[in-house]
């Protein structure tokens, strides 16, 4: 049976569900998405040593410092194709990454150090953080909070701006006083500067335009405005817009230049995305497993002893003390074991929650049943619930349940 059949069969995405709000980053989301089901001992036991020790970190410590993280796997791939250049706002997502790599791998492996606990397993995943404090005082000088390139960044880009603001200023000097003389003669029909085509241009009456000497660059949509770069301001226009474009070309070569030094650390960052992704994940797994008070079980070889276990979904849409926790054992001294009882006395009830558990312990989570309790591993899980009634093929219930068996 086909794995993510009996995920849906047994609501396995309600528990997915419950992971992915509490990752930081789509990299932790995808981690998420994409659930490794164990069947190897050695390797579960090492998944759920993780999160036992991250469930731990966060009681202790709190929430690791992953605000911030997101994806930089496309920004970082064109950096590393020569004379490509970034955009800002996606420097900024590699400023906000780096930092994060910075305080995450800080706190488990310093911070943490204060503690008693065993948090080796974590200090082992971080120890190959990677973090450039030059590079981030690269970008926080190169670019501003709102995605802007700084004057700062360059004497040249420095220059060239001052040289557009007085520039500008001429302008608008020269500007208002032709608007002034024009509607002295009430040609005009607002006193206003607006722009069309990146020019600046004055509105004017359609039945005077042939009074004010320039270009037009466009006209309202009735038709009864057009808009006009007066003669005097044509000069300045064509000036301001061959600085706008020398502070296109400066922008692009400082960005292009910081893509550079970027291009020389893209393999120890896509390390850390591997790692950070990691850490999103196990502190998601971790949280989960402190709201739903849960905890690793005993792998045992052949036999499943369940003590005061939950059914997870139910703890996500009940109050603890409203659902029945149950007992049960298998495997001991029997194989097999009927359930009988009346219709809603919760019988399904009883078979999802063990199915979930297990399904649940070979994605590598925690379980919402006493630590003491014990389960043995499957290579894979065989799930048969609800009324598979065919009408179209003839099949009833029970003949629908027997070819399924099958």
């Amino acid at each position: 049976m086909d794995l993510d059949d009996i995920k849906v069969k047994l609501e396995f995405d309600r528990i997915s569900s419950r992971l992915i709000h509490n990752v930081y980053s789509d990299l932790g989301r995808e981690l998420c998405d994409n659930i490794n089901f164990y069947s190897d001992s050695s390797e579960l036991g090492y998944e759920l040593d993780k999160v036992s020790q991250m469930k731990e970190l966060l009681n202790i410590r709190g929430d690791i410092p992953l605000d911030g993280l997101s994806d930089i796997r496309k920004s970082i791939s064109k950096a590393g194709i020569e004379g490509h250049y970034i955009a800002p706002d996606e420097f900024l997502h590699i400023l906000e990454f780096l930092r994060v790599s910075r305080k995450v791998k800080r706190m488990i492996s310093e911070e943490s150090r204060d503690f008693n606990e065993d948090f080796s397993l974590l200090k082992k995943i971080v120890s190959d953080l990677f973090f450039d404090k030059i590079l981030e005082h690269n970008i926080e000088i190169t670019i501003d909070e709102n995605g802007t390139v700084k004057d700062s960044a360059s004497a040249n880009l420095r220059k060239i701006r001052r040289q557009i603001n007085s520039q500008s200023e001429r302008l608008r000097k020269t500007l208002s006083a032709v608007l002034e003389k024009v509607s002295e003669k009430e040609y005009t029909r607002d006193d206003i500067i607006t722009q069309r085509d990146g020019r600046f241009v004055i509105p004017v009456k359609a039945e005077n335009k042939k009074f004010v000497h320039g270009i037009i660059h466009s006209s309202s949509s009735t038709g009864a405005t057009v808009f006009i770069e007066p003669t005097e301001t044509i000069e300045l226009n064509n000036e301001i817009t061959e600085l706008y474009f020398e502070e296109k070309r400066e922008i692009e070569s400082i960005l292009r230049e910081l893509a550079a030094q970027l291009s020389k650390v893209i393999d120890p960052l896509r390390i850390n995305i591997r790692i950070l992704a990691e850490i999103d994940f196990l502190q998601a797994k971790g949280r989960y497993s402190i709201e739903t008070i849960s905890a690793k079980p005993v792998i045992t070889s052949n036999f499943i002893d369940l003590k005061n276990a939950y059914h997870p979904v139910l703890l996500q849409t009940h109050k603890r003390n409203e659902v029945v926790p149950l007992d049960i054992c298998i495997g001991k001294e029997f194989n097999s074991l009927v359930i009988s009882g009346p219709n809603a006395g919760g019988k399904t009830v009883v078979l999802k929650t063990i199915g979930l558990i297990q399904l649940m312990l070979q994605s590598g989570l925690h379980v919402p049943a006493d630590p003491e309790s014990e389960l043995c591993l499957f290579k894979d899980i065989f799930v048969s619930i609800g009324d598979d009634q065919s009408l179209e093929n003839d099949l009833s219930t029970f003949s629908s349940h027997l070819k399924y068996i099958k």
